[in-house]
């Protein structure tokens, strides 16, 4: 019943913010999906998906996963951008894993300039990192735009965690401010609940706006290796609404909202994220 009841206020909100501030748009979908662990001895696992549709939503998942004795990977992607990406390694080595959706082809249809933004939820997550002297894990998230072909802006947030040549542990986090948090007494590193949003600009009639969402999660270790963990959402849960950039578009002429419909948009986006908090399933520690 709580299950049921969940479901339908989390459909309730995303419509509302859907509803609000999705565009009148045609979308080409483009999601992408890898996984790679290169051991010290140069024996290379790799594991790959992808799927394109040029009708939106994509109708299936995607998963790439590898696994052996250096540790296990597995990234999915669902039907509606929903990601999820999760890993552990034990070997010395290095290791590639990335997740990429891409939204193309959004044509502004109003026959009218438009402001447009692109819309995005971070779903939540953490990195734990300890190796050798010279080893580290780097976590990005990006959203670049383009509107007819030529670029436009973007958002990225890096979060580097390393054992320098002394073995000192360090967290580095670089660019736009995600909320992500280190805890001192472990190293480890939060990575929260976050709604973003990316101004694109004004969109002229007939317009066309390409995003692409990427998170990228790589590293080396050297001379040992006593974990490199990493989750972000859920793979094994991506059918719901998810992370995947949305776009929306107001008129130049009347760029800010009604009072009434920012209102309404405030009160489904917490909706949405008191939901998404408690029935945050991706691996959390002891």
């Amino acid at each position: 019943m709580h299950s049921a009841i969940g479901f339908t206020a989390r459909v309730l909100a995303l419509a509302t913010f859907f509803a609000l501030f999705a565009a009148p748009a045609r979308a080409i979908i483009i999601q992408d999906a890898s996984a790679r662990f290169t051991d010290v001895s140069g024996i290379v696992t790799r594991g790959s998906d992808s799927v394109t549709d040029i009708s939106a939503p994509i109708s299936t998942s995607i998963t790439a996963s590898i696994a052996g004795d250096f540790g296990s990977a597995l990234h999915s992607v669902g039907p509606f951008g929903n990601l999820g990406m999760q890993g552990t390694y034990f070997q010395p080595g290095d290791f590639s894993n990335d997740v990429t959706v891409q939204n193309t082809a959004i044509i502004n249809n109003t026959g009218r300039s438009q402001f447009g933004a692109a819309n995005f939820i971070i779903d939540g997550g953490f990195l734990r990192f300890f190796a050798g002297a010279g080893s580290n894990m780097i976590f990005t998230l990006s959203l670049e735009s383009k509107v007819d072909g030529v670029d436009r802006s973007s958002f990225s947030a890096s979060i580097e965690l390393a054992n320098d040549s002394t073995g000192r542990h360090t967290v580095s986090i670089f660019g736009e401010d995600i909320g992500a948090t280190e805890n001192p007494l472990t190293g480890d590193v939060d990575i929260p609940l976050f709604f973003g949003a990316l101004d694109i600009g004004v969109v002229e009639p007939g317009g066309i706006i390409d995003l692409e969402y990427k998170v990228e999660i790589d590293g080396l270790m050297v001379q040992f290796v006593e974990v490199a963990e990493f989750a972000f959402s859920d793979p094994l849960n991506v059918d719901g609404f998810g992370e995947a950039p949305t776009v929306s578009f107001s008129d130049v002429s009347n760029a800010v909202p009604e009072p009434a419909a920012a209102l309404l948009l405030l009160a489904g986006l917490g909706l949405l994220a008191g939901l998404r908090r408690l029935e945050a399933s991706y691996v959390r520690r002891a």
